[in-house]
């Protein structure tokens, strides 16, 4: 599916409605993970997981170009409230790169609120909670920071914090 523009993470939302196949995956626009990382997401999945998450934080993961310090840290303390909120081990819910079963995703699309950087928690967490036996493999990833990043931290971080919140907590 190409989708001409930019339409944010409320896109991911908009092509998991329409998608067709076994594996669906999504990836950032700006080509910060590179395409063999992506393979090796839709293998994990066609392998048997159901979800498959791209990580620039695992041992074997290779990032040459990396986000500055301040983006860096603030993705670490998001991710460090993500699994104290949510109980998971998980070390980089947001790196723009996943991949899912179809199956086990398609049924739980009118679950999925969130349509803003918070997305990729609410799929997760959703699919967590309607499925406890999911299977969701952290991959390491090959990733270079895009300087083209439309989080700006002063304004985001807030109402990420909220969104998370309201997520874990209802309402």
């Amino acid at each position: 599916m190409d989708i001409l523009g930019r339409i944010g993470r409320a896109g991911r939302f908009w092509g998991f409605c329409r998608a067709r196949g076994r594996v669906w995956l999504f990836a950032d626009a700006d080509g910060s993970t590179d395409g063999d990382s992506l393979n090796r997401l839709a293998e994990e999945v066609l392998a048997g997981a159901d979800a498959a998450i791209g990580s620039r934080w695992l041992p074997d993961s290779i990032v040459p170009l990396r986000q500055p310090w301040p983006r860096r840290l603030a993705s670490r303390v998001f991710n460090r409230l993500v699994r104290l909120l949510f109980g998971w081990r998980i070390r980089d819910t947001q790196c723009g790169a996943k991949a899912f079963s179809a199956d086990r995703l398609r049924p739980l699309l009118a679950h999925i609120k969130s349509r803003g950087w918070t997305f990729d928690v609410d799929v997760l967490w959703t699919l967590s909670r309607a499925c406890p036996d999911a299977v969701i493999r952290e991959v390491p990833v090959r990733w270079s920071d895009s300087s083209g990043s439309r989080v700006r931290l002063h304004r985001d971080a807030p109402g990420m914090i909220w969104d998370l919140l309201k997520l874990r907590f209802g309402k």
